[in-house]
């Protein structure tokens, strides 16, 4: 029997499987689960005689790659912005027809083979780009936080394990903790503006020069 050539347009839920002969001949197109075991069952009939199974760079292309390599399928994994210069000069431009020009490349070899890199090596970079999120999520909140407190007259020194040890902005930032709702939050930090109000005492009094600060709360409040 001839040779065949397999093309994968692997999506997130379904892969578009075609399969053409060595004289250019579509065999078989199908859709299956984006899984590497149903996609092995449907070509293992045809395994002896597959000899490229050709599928772009994405997201999952590193996974199955290495799965079906594993099953002992000839596998490649091509560039995807190649395979996107070929596949767009379609009209129609279909999941079954970009697996069928996947197909095409395979048997004619017009492609740009990618090495894929090991699990260890994947696992190591997946966690390296947790870390680096990780990171920058800590330093955009410490800088929220830098800013809200800011905003009440506290400066927190550069490091924040130094802060957290000052018993004055433990003090000042205690009464915030209770934030268990809108109306518990709105009505605290209208508290705390007020107060920073009396004390900077922004405007005066003409009907009492030195008002107390339960005569000030209570105007400002009204």
């Amino acid at each position: 029997m001839e040779q065949l050539f397999v093309g994968l347009d692997v999506s997130k839920d379904e892969t578009a499987i075609c399969v053409r002969t060595q004289c250019g001949i579509i065999k078989a197109a199908f859709k299956k689960p984006t899984d590497p075991d149903v996609i092995y069952r449907a070509l293992i009939c045809e395994r002896q005689y597959i000899r490229c199974v050709v599928l772009e760079t994405g997201r999952m292309a590193n996974w199955l790659y290495n799965e079906l390599s594993q099953r002992g399928l000839p596998v490649v994994c091509i560039d995807a912005r190649q395979a996107h210069a070929v596949l767009s000069q379609m009209h129609n431009k279909t999941d079954e027809n970009d697996a069928a020009m996947l197909a095409e490349l395979a048997r004619t070899g017009f492609y740009k083979r990618i090495e894929v890199k090991g699990r260890v090596a994947q696992e190591r970079r997946a966690l390296l780009r947790a870390r680096e999120v990780a990171i920058k999520s800590r330093m955009n909140l410490e800088n929220t936080i830098r800013g809200l407190l800011a905003s009440f007259g506290i400066r927190l020194p550069k490091h924040l394990k130094t802060a957290l040890d000052d018993r004055r902005i433990k003090r000042r930032v205690r009464p915030m903790l209770g934030f268990k709702s809108t109306a518990t939050a709105s009505a605290i930090l209208s508290g705390i503006e007020m107060i920073h109000m009396m004390r900077k005492r922004p405007a005066r009094y003409a009907f009492n020069p030195n008002p107390s600060l339960a005569e000030q709360f209570e105007i400002l409040a009204a």
